[in-house]
């Protein structure tokens, strides 16, 4: 399980590098590319705490679902987030909703809330320090969103509703759960944040300062 484990970090490490690159020079190519990634990643998780796979596995369900209803309400209602829609990149969905976007969310709140496991906060703390860790990293894709098709707000940019929601959202879901996320990997999820974040940077930068 441990090579299984390295050779798919080494794998997603590559997948990234090449991801940015390509979505640099050639983002019509790489773009449809977007929902196997979150895949991958979503295998990996479960690879790395095979241990833990039924605490986890019915938590990550229960959170994909319970974000997928928050997103189709948003999309269809204009609720929590403001007026907008998805594009193509994240695949195929429902109700104007792609299906990968709840392993986003599942990832996000997951990892962000498994890096904290270090710190032996309280609940209450860790929730506030999670949904502060996944409303940040909204704030950088927020930018990238319309140049490679992710979403589109129809007035032209993300209100502050929607990162409001993300904090609420993301600090609530993260105390709901905090007893399955407590077995969340520490150094790995590590590992993704900083990952995922390197990588929008360096898109933000070629995006806007290049």
């Amino acid at each position: 399980m441990k090579r299984l484990e390295q050779g798919l970090w080494a794998f997603i490490v590559l997948v990234y590098f090449s991801g940015a690159v390509g979505m640099i020079w050639a983002p019509l190519r790489f773009i449809p590319y977007t929902p196997w990634v979150l895949l991958l990643f979503l295998i990996y998780f479960l690879a790395v705490h095979f241990k833990f796979r039924r605490k986890l596995f019915f938590t990550w369900a229960i959170m994909g679902l319970l974000c997928f209803v928050i997103e189709a309400l948003g999309v269809n209602l204009s609720w929590f987030f403001g007026s907008y829609y998805y594009g193509r990149a994240f695949g195929p969905g429902l109700w104007g909703v792609p299906f990968c976007i709840g392993i986003n969310w599942v990832l996000m709140i997951s990892c962000s809330w498994g890096w904290l496991n270090q710190f032996n906060l309280s609940r209450g703390l860790q929730s506030l320090a999670t949904a502060a860790l996944c409303t940040g990293m909204d704030f950088l894709m927020e930018p990238l969103a319309p140049h490679f098709d992710w979403w589109v707000f129809k007035n032209g940019w993300a209100g502050p509703y929607n990162y409001i929601t993300w904090f609420v959202v993301s600090g609530l879901l993260g105390g709901m759960f905090s007893n399955s996320l407590r077995h969340v990997n520490s150094a790995k999820s590590k590992q993704w944040l900083l990952l995922n974040g390197l990588y929008f940077m360096v898109l933000l930068v070629n995006c806007y300062l290049i």
